[in-house]
């Protein structure tokens, strides 16, 4: 089954991507709160819900939310760097297994790079762009909203909070 954004079970898995942007006390709450009242009446949903709770929403889960929510309106949040790295990496190497001196020339050039890179980057202050420099705003301006409600309240549902938050930035 197709699970897009017009279909009940999609509509409910958008709520899912806010939960990286709350603190992590809100996250605990959210499964009991918010999510199980709510969730569609679906087997794989029950099931995936189980699964976030028991991995993810709970304090004896295997990544507690202290270790991946924050409210925050840090940019910095993916793991596409260090793909990069790797494919870049991966892609200076013609075979599986390449000879020892082409490996450590290349190890050396990745060594050099980063080093460049490092200093570079200490000596100046990084300036958002403009379209990233509104994206926190818009963030921060939401989140100090979030810190004045009562994240469970019926308003809070009725209002998808947590969606406004990730269609928009």
């Amino acid at each position: 089954m197709k699970y897009n954004e017009t279909t009940e079970v999609g509509k409910f898995l958008i709520h899912l991507f806010g939960l990286p942007l709350l603190e992590p006390d809100m996250v605990y709450k959210c499964p009991r709160h918010y999510f199980v009242p709510n969730a569609p009446s679906d087997r794989n949903v029950k099931k995936y819900l189980q699964y976030l709770v028991k991995r993810y929403c709970s304090p004896t889960a295997t990544f507690p939310p202290a270790m991946w929510a924050e409210m925050s309106s840090s940019v910095g949040r993916t793991t596409n760097a260090c793909e990069a790295f790797h494919w870049h990496f991966n892609a200076q190497f013609y075979s599986p297994q390449p000879n020892i001196f082409v490996f450590l020339t290349v190890l050396s050039d990745v060594q050099t790079d980063t080093e460049l890179l490092i200093r570079t980057a200490s000596r100046q202050e990084k300036i958002p762009r403009k379209r990233a420099s509104q994206k926190i705003d818009y963030v921060e301006k939401k989140i100090s909203e979030l810190r004045k409600i009562d994240v469970f309240s019926t308003k809070y549902a009725e209002d998808d909070f947590i969606v406004t938050i990730i269609r928009r930035t």
